[in-house]
């Protein structure tokens, strides 16, 4: 089973291995830019049957530069388009196409989106099944 955080792991990994310095989303400040995070912005899941659901996933990459200017801000969207526009990227023993990317300027920061889907077994809730004790083994032949 593929996890969330096991993709947003695998896009900061691309991210670091193309140069830049990838953060934990949970800092505020006292970072150095540039800088870029990676946050899970929406997800779904719908149940196709008992074995199998359709997961849809956006993470977001908030790429923070240390110089605004405009030109600079268009080159690095530029780079960041094209390291995920046809990437395959691996998760595991899996490996995701990204399905669309979307870009954002904010305040003189990119914000990129990556939307995802992808089918994977769903989540069994703890105690659904209660196991027995077998009563008897019958010996049928067939």
């Amino acid at each position: 089973m593929t996890t969330l955080l096991s993709i947003k792991q695998a896009i900061g990994e691309v991210l670091e291995q193309n140069g830049y310095k990838v953060f934990a989303s949970e800092v505020n400040e006292g970072f150095s830019k540039p800088a870029c995070f990676v946050e899970l912005s929406d997800f779904a899941s719908q149940v196709m049957n008992n074995y199998m659901a359709t997961i849809t996933a956006t993470f977001d990459v908030l790429y923070v530069p240390q110089e605004q200017t405009h030109e600079h801000i268009i080159v690095v969207a530029d780079e960041l388009q094209r390291l995920f526009c046809n990437l395959s990227l691996e998760v595991g023993d899996r490996n995701f196409n990204i399905d669309s990317i979307n870009g954002d300027i904010e305040e003189g920061n990119i914000r990129l989106s990556l939307e995802f889907s992808f089918a994977d077994e769903p989540i069994e809730p703890q105690g659904k099944y209660k196991e027995y004790e077998v009563a008897q083994n019958l010996g049928l032949e067939v």
